[in-house]
């Protein structure tokens, strides 16, 4: 593990690094207090249904007890944010467990990523034939996982980003947030809920008892 230390302007950070893979990173201005924030962006997933909860929770909290506007971002959108001006359509996946990847295509020509492909849950092997018509950038913890697979299924088509690009990042999020709010697309917090893309545990548990009555 590596730590990276940044302090060659008024803007100090750290990072730390690990088998290519970011563990963690701050950056700090300084002098801000929560009432200098003019909007909030919180990532609505695909991801963790627990993490993608507390997230949302929190993120409405501040915006209702700061009187500040709110937007969702896309977890996806947000990881294709960090392959910016690609000639290639970019698809953002990330590992969903039990065989499946959330996974979402997406063109970063213009700078800011456009959704050529609505995100869906799937096993590797049932990716939609959209993915595989012509030349790939796959990235994030579903492309590390499913590499093979994906190689398999579309061949020299598929290009994999290094493996720093395995998550969304928080800046992203903030920076697709800004472009949003600037365009005057607040959210209502009370409506703003989570993009799952496929039933919970819980869910299915409930699914199940209903089924066998």
């Amino acid at each position: 593990m590596v730590l990276g230390i940044e302090s060659s302007t008024g803007r100090c950070g750290a990072a730390l690094v690990r088998a290519g893979e970011l563990i963690g990173e701050c950056s700090l201005g300084g002098g801000l207090t929560p009432h200098h924030i003019d909007g909030i962006a919180v990532s609505i997933g695909p991801g963790s249904f627990t993490g993608l909860r507390v997230g949302l929770a929190a993120a409405k909290g501040l915006a209702l007890a700061l009187s500040k506007p709110i937007v969702g971002i896309s977890s996806l959108a947000a990881m294709a944010w960090d392959v910016p001006f690609a000639c290639w359509p970019v698809a953002p996946a990330l590992d969903a467990r039990k065989g499946e990847m959330y996974i979402g295509l997406y063109s970063t020509a213009g700078g800011v990523p456009e959704e050529l492909s609505a995100p869906v849950a799937c096993a590797p092997e049932e990716l939609p034939v959209v993915y595989r018509d012509t030349d790939t950038l796959f990235l994030g913890t579903g492309a590390l996982v499913y590499r093979e697979a994906l190689s398999r299924l579309c061949g020299a088509k598929a290009h994999f980003v290094p493996v720093g690009h395995a998550r969304p990042r928080a800046s992203a999020i903030a920076f697709l947030g800004a472009i949003r709010l600037e365009r005057g697309e607040e959210e209502d917090a009370a409506a703003l809920v989570p993009s799952y893309l496929r039933p919970s545990e819980a869910e299915l548990a409930r699914r199940r008892r209903h089924s066998s009555r």
